[in-house]
């Protein structure tokens, strides 16, 4: 049913989907069906239903309430709610302060909002708290990277993080995108084919496309985005490049 009811909604049945979510809401689902009954609610306008979805779990006292609260800021930022998603997530603070994870959303949501300067510096308090944790220099060095912020030392701190997991995909997205950002498109390119072949993520795609095009290799740009597309087709960041270059022929 939850599988049946996802094909009905990435075919836009998105009633036939949310009934199938709430059939099994009703069966005692957990937060997967919840949080995309949720977001299918908030396309409604229902957000008093949706909210009710994951309040309903938080009640039954679940070791899990992070993970709860994380959906629903998730589920209010998807439906373009990021001002909403950012009060949930200081209420979910409240409750639980200075939780990593809490903290890592709320940098996030603040960047993808147009505050970025806040969620650097709401990434800079997680780094102090977890010092060399590579998942937050990666964060914070590409958050840095990707606003044009302090290059050299974005560039400095997704290296440090590369050297405690020199395979990961993502540190190596965000290194060619921070040398991309530099100016530097070839030494960029290689890294950031690297990375889509270890991990054929639509974002992954969109870079190395982006830096491909800049770079006089349109064709091969398009292949890049192309197969990407087949793998991930409702991706954000893929389309919204897509749009920028293809679609004005930039």
């Amino acid at each position: 049913m939850y599988y049946l009811s996802i094909i009905a909604e990435r075919e836009g049945r998105k009633d036939v989907a949310l009934q199938g979510y709430q059939r099994l809401v009703r069966a005692g689902a957990g937060l997967s069906a919840r949080a995309r009954a949720a977001h299918l609610l908030l396309e409604t306008g229902d957000r008093a239903a949706a909210m009710r979805l994951f309040d309903e779990l938080l009640d039954q006292g679940r070791i899990d309430a992070i993970e709860i609260e994380l959906a629903r800021s998730r589920a209010l930022a998807s439906a373009g709610l990021a001002n909403e998603a950012i009060i949930a997530v200081d209420a979910a603070l409240q409750r639980f302060p200075s939780h990593p994870e809490l903290l890592y959303q709320r940098a996030v949501l603040l960047d993808s909002s147009g505050r970025s300067r806040e969620g650097i510096a709401v990434f800079e308090q997680l780094l102090a708290l977890r010092p060399g944790d590579p998942n937050i220099s990666n964060a914070l060095g590409y958050t840095m990277a990707d606003r044009k912020r302090q290059l050299p030392r974005a560039e400095a701190l997704i290296r440090e993080a590369l050297v405690l997991r020199p395979d990961n995909a993502a540190f190596l997205d965000s290194l060619g995108w921070a040398r991309y950002r530099r100016g530097d498109r070839a030494s960029a390119l290689p890294v950031l084919e690297r990375a889509w072949r270890l991990s054929r993520e639509p974002e992954i795609a969109a870079h190395w496309g982006e830096v491909l095009w800049r770079n006089g290799e349109r064709d091969r740009a398009r292949a890049v985005w192309a197969r990407a597309l087949l793998l991930a087709p409702d991706s954000k960041p893929l389309r919204e490049t897509l749009e920028r270059f293809t679609d004005r022929r930039r």
